[in-house]
C-alpha cells in the first residue's frame, strides 16, 4: 500500500498539505500536531504586505505561514505563471520558517516552521530542478533528521519516501523499496540506537513488509532491541509506538487484548464478546474514509448479527459530543469506546499506542475465540470473511435413500 494513498487528519493536512498529498483511502496519525495554534490570531491589516525578513514577531511570522498556505490554493494563470507564483510563495514560506527558527520560536510556531521549511524546500527543488535548490532541500533534510525532535524527523523521512513515490508514479514504475531504504540509510544509521533509526524503522517497515513480511518485522524488532534500555524520554515515547506497530503486525492468529472505557463511562467487558465474530473498528467523525465505509459495516451488521457478528467501535474523536452526535446520526446500534480522560483522546488513545495504529479506518476482525483474523477487514474483505465464517455451511445433496 502506498503511504500517499491516504486521508490526513486535520493536523496532518497542516503538515503535508503543501506536498499535495490529498487523495485519500486512510487517515494517518504520524504527523506533528500543529493545527491548534494557541497564539493569538493576527489582525488582517497586520498581515497586509507583510515582509518576513524584517519581522521579529514570531506570532505574526507563524500566522504568515498560514496566509501563504491559503494563497497557494488560489494561484491562477497559465502553467508557467502558476509555476512561477508557486515557487515565489514557497520561497517566501521557506524564509518565514527560517526566521522563526532563527528567533528561537517554540511550541506551535516552531513545529510549523520545522515542518514547512522542509516541505517548501522540497517543492521548490521539484519545481525548479536547479542544483542550488536541490542542495537546499538536502540540507533541510539533514537538519530535520538530526533535529532530535520526533515530529521533525518524521517529516524529513516522509519527504524522502514521497520523493521515491512520486518518481515511481511519474515513470509509471513500481516503487523501488530497496532503493528507498538505501536512500534513508544514507542519512540514518539504523544500526545505532536513537530517534532517527527508530522512526525510519517505523515508517519504512510497512513497505518492506509488502515485499518481505519477515524482513519488515525484523527491522522493527531490531529497532526495539537497540532502544530498549534508553532513558531518553523522547526515545521511550517513540519506542512505545514502534512496539505497538510490531505488536499489531505480529498479532494475526493471536488473542487481541482490549481494555478501556465506553462512551457512557463504563468499563469495557471484552470477555462478553467471546463466542462472536467481532469487528473492532477504529474510526473518527472527521475521517472521510471512515464515513464512507460505515454504511457497509451497518449492512453487514444487520445481515449477520443474528449469526453471531458484533461490532465494537473505538472513537478517535477529541470531542465526546462529536462522537455522540455522529453515532446518533448514523444510528449505530453497537457500543463505542471513548476515553474519559481528555489526555487520552484522539490519537493519544491508549489502544492506538498499544496496537501501533497509524491510520484509520483500522478494522480488526476477531474470531469467536478472541484471535485476530484480519487487520484490514473493510469493504469486500469484510463481506467475504463474514460469508466464510458465518454463512450456513452448504448441505450435501440428499442421497437416494433420503429422497425416498
Amino acid at each position: 500500500m502506498s503511504l500517499f494513498a491516504v486521508c490526513l487528519t486535520q493536523n496532518q493536512r497542516a503538515s503535508l498539505w503543501a506536498a499535495a498529498i490529498a487523495a485519500t483511502l486512510l487517515c494517518l496519525s504520524t504527523q506533528p500536531t500543529i493545527a491548534a495554534d494557541a497564539t493569538p490570531i493576527a489582525e488582517v491589516d497586520e498581515l497586509a504586505d507583510f515582509d518576513p525578513t524584517t519581522s521579529d514577531d514570531v506570532t505574526l511570522l507563524s500566522a504568515h505561514i498560514d496566509t501563504l498556505r491559503g494563497e497557494l490554493g488560489g494561484v491562477q494563470g497559465t502553467a508557467e505563471e502558476r509555476k512561477a507564483e508557486f515557487v515565489k510563495l514557497m520561497r517566501e514560506m521557506a524564509v518565514t520558517c527560517q526566521k522563526i527558527k532563527d528567533l528561537q520560536g517554540t511550541g506551535v510556531p516552531l513545529a510549523k516552521a520545522s515542518t514547512f521549511k522542509i516541505v517548501s524546500l522540497k517543492e521548490i527543488a521539484a519545481a525548479t530542478e536547479t542544483d542550488a535548490d536541490k542542495a537546499a532541500f538536502e540540507a533541510a533534510l539533514e537538519e530535520g533528521v538530526n533535529s532530535g525532535v520526533a515530529d521533525t524527523i518524521q517529516i524529513a523521512i516522509y519527504m524522502i519516501i514521497d520523493s521515491h513515490a512520486k518518481a515511481a508514479a511519474r515513470d509509471g514504475a513500481k516503487l523501488d523499496v530497496e532503493k528507498m531504504l538505501t536512500d534513508a540509510q544514507k542519512r540514518v544509521d539504523m544500526d545505532q540506537p536513537g530517534l532517527p533509526g527508530m522512526i525510519v524503522a517505523k515508517i519504512i517497515s510497512p513497505y518492506i513488509i509488502s515485499r518481505d513480511r519477515s524482513e519488515g518485522i525484523a527491522v522493527l524488532a531490531k529497532a526495539i532491541e537497540l532502544n530498549a534500555d534508553s532513558e531518553d524520554p523522547a526515545v521511550q515515547a517513540a519506542l512505545k509506538k514502534v512496539e505497538g506497530v510490531h505488536r499489531r503486525l505480529t498479532i494475526i492468529g493471536n488473542p487481541l487484548e482490549m481494555s478501556g472505557t465506553m462512551l457512557d463511562g463504563s468499563e469495557l467487558d471484552w470477555s462478553a464478546y467471546r463466542g462472536k465474530v467481532v469487528l473492532v473498528d477504529f474510526f473518527a467523525t472527521w475521517c472521510g474514509p471512515c464515513r464512507a465505509e460505515m454504511p457497509h459495516v451497518l449492512e453487514m451488521y444487520e445481515k449477520y448479527k443474528g449469526a453471531g457478528f458484533e461490532v465494537l467501535g473505538v472513537s478517535l474523536d477529541d470531542s465526546k459530543e462529536n462522537a455522540e452526535s455522529y453515532i446518533a446520526e448514523m444510528k449505530l446500534p453497537w457500543q463505542t469506546m471513548f476515553p474519559v480522560e481528555e489526555s487520552e483522546r484522539g490519537w493519544r488513545h491508549p489502544l492506538v499506542t498499544y496496537l501501533g495504529i497509524t491510520g484509520i479506518p483500522q478494522a480488526i476482525l476477531v474470531d469467536p475465540q478472541g484471535n485476530v483474523i484480519d487487520l484490514n477487514a473493510r469493504g469486500e474483505k469484510l463481506t467475504s470473511e463474514l460469508k466464510r465464517l458465518l454463512d450456513a455451511a452448504p448441505t450435501a445433496p440428499p442421497t437416494e435413500q433420503e429422497k425416498s
